[in-house]
C-alpha cells in the first residue's frame, strides 16, 4: 500500500479493524469484514468506476501452533473470503484481480491454511474459464515487513539476531 500511495495511486485499503499506521491524500480505508459478502459488494461497487485492480491479501494465518489446532476454521475462512472477493470483483466489473497465495499452495499437505490456498486457487482458474476474468495468482513464500507478527519464523528470527540471542539452526545442512 505504501509504495502505491508513493506512485499518486488513489488506494482503498479494506481492512478489518486496524486501520494503516499511516494516512495520505490519495488513501482512503474502510473497516470491513471480508466474511460479509453484502458489505464487500457495496465497497466494491463504490470503487468499481475508478477501480482498475483489486490486489487480495488477507488470509487468517497464525504460527504453526495455531494453523494446527485450528485448521478447519482457516480453511473455511480463507475459502470463504477467496470466493467472495471473486463474486464481488467480478460482479462489479473490476479489470484485474490479483489474489495473493502462498508457496504453500504448491505443497501436499493437511493443514487448512495451505489446502485453503490450493482451493482459492482453483476457484480462480475456474473464474478465469467462464467469466474471462483477468486473475494473477502470485505465490511469495515468508513474506515479513513492517508492524509483521513477531510469532512468524522469520520476523522471530531477525528479533533474536538483532538482540544478540541465539538462533537455533536444525539440521545439518544436507
Amino acid at each position: 500500500v505504501e509504495t502505491l500511495l508513493d506512485t499518486d495511486t488513489r488506494v482503498i485499503a479494506l481492512c478489518r479493524t486496524d486501520l494503516p499506521p499511516f494516512t495520505a491524500p490519495n488513501l482512503q480505508t474502510f473497516p470491513l469484514d471480508l466474511l460479509d459478502e453484502n458489505e464487500l459488494r457495496a465497497v466494491l461497487r463504490y470503487a468499481a468506476p475508478n477501480a482498475h485492480t483489486v490486489i487480495h491479501t488477507a488470509a487468517m494465518d497464525g504460527n504453526a501452533a495455531f494453523k494446527r489446532d485450528n485448521t478447519a476454521l482457516i480453511f473455511d475462512t480463507n475459502l470463504r473470503i477467496g470466493s467472495n472477493v471473486l463474486n464481488c470483483a467480478r460482479d462489479a466489473g473490476v479489470e484485474n484481480i490479483v489474489l495473493v497465495s502462498s508457496a504453500e499452495a504448491s505443497v501436499e499437505s493437511d493443514n487448512g491454511y495451505a489446502l485453503s490456498k490450493s482451493v482459492v486457487e482453483l476457484l480462480a482458474e475456474q473464474y478465469r474459464k467462464q467469466y474471462g476474468m483477468r486473475i494473477f495468482l502470485p505465490r511469495p513464500s515468508n513474506v515479513y515487513g513492517p508492524r509483521d507478527k513477531l510469532d512468524r519464523v522469520i520476523p522471530a528470527m531477525i528479533t533474536r539476531i538483532t538482540s544478540g540471542q541465539d538462533v537455533e539452526i536444525w539440521g545439518d545442512g544436507s
